[in-house]
């Protein structure tokens, strides 16, 4: 078999009666033991559900995270880890996405992107207005110093520390993570089914929440100054009591309608 042939299909044997037979390269034991877990009601931790989340997203390298944190280390970039990787990691319902989302400081972007050339040889690197992607690995280097709910998550306070490996990556805390996910849901340049996403990815932060705090949340996205706290307390408030969110497109400036369940 070649370097660039894909991995052979085998069927894995079960774990606690559940049969896998998965889109390979399959995921390991210990992972798929984690998974058996939380399908039993148990609640893990961070650290098992960032494993989980990046072994479905990137099952050739279940290990991408812990290299990534390395590179930022020995990089001395602050950053914060974002998109579905992080929402999966907070709302104990790891999904698979298609690349690792990071925000980090423009000034820390030349030491990572030499750290990641240096592990997985030459880059392919497009550059845009407040964002650098990396193809392989998949990676959005989303820059924070001119956007104001990235940088108000890169805020130490807002952020919480999870082991990955022999090194540390930083999550927005889960009110940080929310307004993430309502300032993309409602940004103009999202498209209908990324909207759709990140509704459902603030859905899930919020019921896997025990006791979610609102009003920091409500606070937190005073930053989205075209938004009344009034409408961001609705839409939060909607989503926790099992309601639906309709974005509608429009001008500069979505259009939101909170759907209350019947009864609410």
């Amino acid at each position: 078999m070649t370097a660039s042939s894909p991995a052979p299909a085998r069927v894995l044997p079960p774990i606690d009666g559940v049969p896998r037979a998965l889109v390979l390269p399959p995921i390991g034991d210990e992972v798929w033991a984690l998974a058996g877990r939380a399908r039993r009601g148990e609640r893990l931790s961070l650290a098992e559900n960032l494993q989980i989340a990046t072994s479905l997203s990137f099952p050739g390298n279940p290990n991408l995270l812990h290299t990534v944190a390395e590179i930022l280390a020995a990089a001395e970039a602050e950053h914060v880890l974002v998109g579905g990787l992080a929402v999966g990691a907070l709302s104990g319902v790891p999904r698979a996405t298609v690349d690792v989302d990071l925000a980090i400081w423009e000034r820390s972007v030349p030491a990572v992107l030499a750290g990641l050339e240096a592990r997985f040889g030459k880059l392919t690197v497009e550059h845009y207005r407040g964002l650098v992607r990396v193809a392989q690995p998949a990676m959005d280097l989303i820059l924070a110093d001119g956007n104001v709910v990235q940088r108000q998550a890169m805020d130490a306070k807002n952020t919480i520390r999870v082991n990955v490996g022999e090194a540390t990556l930083r999550l927005p805390c889960v009110e940080s993570a929310m307004v993430l996910k309502i300032a993309a849901a409602l940004s103009v340049s999202r498209s209908v089914e990324d909207s759709r996403q990140d509704i459902t990815d603030l859905g899930r932060l919020l019921v896997s929440t025990p006791t979610p705090d609102l009003e920091r949340t409500v606070a937190l996205a005073r930053v989205l100054r075209t938004r009344s706290p009034k409408e961001i307390a609705r839409i939060l408030e909607t989503l926790k009591a099992g309601g639906g969110i309709v974005v509608t497109r429009g001008g500069s400036m979505n259009r939101v309608t909170c759907v209350m369940p019947e009864g609410a």
